[in-house]
């Protein structure tokens, strides 16, 4: 990749982010534009940074994304196309192949952003074969539930944030299931049909990875916490405390798999989870992870995962420093952790009354309220449903999440419910 800070480039980033401007921290003379659409706008972070801006209608064909890009190609020469999140990642790959420019492969956007066709794929390699299908009506998840058994998990294709995810537990729990998957909407998150696949069962982990030129490279493993029930995430601890054979299998297992997708460079966040047959695959994302996670790995290992893929979208190479500040990375190091405040009905928030005792308590590092006081919350149906977190750090590993935890069950949070006449 070409270095785009000696030679004082353009740079297109496709959507909207809020590391888009770190291209200018990095260095002043790198020239950054930014194509969106309309309902990404108010997503746009620092727009002044930007030197041109064009704001796409939400149902813009590919080529009428492709035909601006074109013109301000015409009027200010770009040399580099950047996406950093999976909305219009497809855009950014058309993009760039129309005006010659390396970019991931198109099919290994299809196969990150399209969970279905991800399984295809590693079946086809004879990586992982676990049954899935695509299903538009009941009748449907019946029969592939003869084939497989219970329990099932339906989900959209090309979903995110935990939306629309439901369990299946028997064949009364189907109606209700294809109902709510179905309706589920989120922002940023385009409707796609639904799959359904068995139910894995395990311990569930992140892996964060950054890669170069096809080499990877772990900056670590991430212990998640998952309700049972909506499958939303609700803590997460940085590093997983694991054995080094299982520390070890999980590394490999993804490298692996990041290699079947064809991932060639860029940061990963993948969801497996350990089952008594070992590590699953359950999505990846070619774009930084969320929840607060690059927080919590700089806390605890001092690395800055995001100042590392921008500096390597600038066309830095960046494995000799990210090689060497792995390994320097202390045994001494502290765990990090975050914790998720939800509720199980249906209300309004009123007020949260004690966020400055929160913020105050030993270990917090930050507190952040999601939903601000007079909106409506709900059980939980998606990452969004979440109301506020605490961000923790300790020199002991336990300690961290026990802290984090503490902090959400001492939080005072006041909401309303009206009655039901039946």
């Amino acid at each position: 990749m070409e270095n785009l800070v000696e030679a004082k480039k353009h740079i297109l980033i496709i959507g909207t982010s809020n590391y888009s401007s770190k291209f200018s921290e990095i260095q002043s003379t790198i020239r950054t534009s930014v194509i969106c659409r309309a309902s990404e706008l108010p997503f746009l972070h620092r727009a002044h940074c930007h030197e041109s801006i064009i704001v796409m209608k939400d149902d813009s064909t590919p080529e009428m994304w492709i035909e601006y890009a074109k013109n301000l190609h015409r009027l200010n020469p770009i040399h580099h196309v950047s996406s950093f999140e999976e909305l219009d990642q497809d855009k950014a790959c058309t993009i760039a192949s129309a005006l010659n420019i390396q970019f991931h492969h198109p099919s290994t956007i299809d196969w990150v952003n399209n969970k279905y066709k991800m399984r295809k794929r590693l079946e086809a390699l004879q990586f992982e074969d676990i049954p899935c299908e695509l299903i538009q009506s009941v009748e449907e998840i019946k029969t592939f539930a003869t084939k497989v058994g219970y329990p099932l998990i339906l989900k959209p294709s090309k979903g995110k944030a935990s939306t629309g995810i439901s369990v299946i537990y028997t064949e009364d729990d189907i109606e209700e299931a294809m109902e709510f998957s179905e309706l589920a909407a989120a922002p940023r998150l385009d409707y796609s049909t639904l799959m359904v696949e068995p139910l894995l069962v395990g311990q569930e982990f992140s892996v964060e990875v950054i890669s170069e030129n096809g080499e990877h490279f772990m900056i670590g493993i991430v212990e998640k916490h998952v309700d049972q029930d909506s499958k939303v995430e609700i803590g997460h601890v940085f590093p997983a405390d694991l054995p080094l054979h299982i520390e070890n299998k999980i590394k490999q297992y993804t490298f692996k798999f990041l290699d079947a997708l064809n991932i060639e460079y860029g940061i990963t966040h993948t969801d497996i989870i350990y089952t008594i047959d070992g590590p699953k695959i359950i999505e990846t994302q070619l774009r930084p992870p969320s929840d607060k996670l690059p927080e919590l790995i700089y806390d605890s290992i001092g690395i800055d995962c995001i100042q590392y893929l921008v500096e390597q979208e600038a066309g830095i190479s960046i494995k000799e420093k990210l090689v060497n500040h792995l390994n320097s990375v202390n045994e001494e190091r502290k765990t990090s952790a975050i914790w998720y405040s939800f509720v199980n009905f249906d209300g309004v928030l009123e007020t949260i009354q004690n966020k400055d005792e929160i913020k105050n308590m030993e270990g917090v590092a930050e507190f952040s309220q999601l939903i601000s006081d007079g909106i409506h919350v709900s059980k939980l149906k998606s990452s969004y449903s979440r109301i506020a977190f605490v961000r923790t750090i300790h020199s002991h590993a336990d300690q961290a999440l026990l802290t984090a935890q503490k902090a959400i069950k001492n939080l005072l949070m006041f909401l309303s419910v009206r009655g039901i006449v039946r």
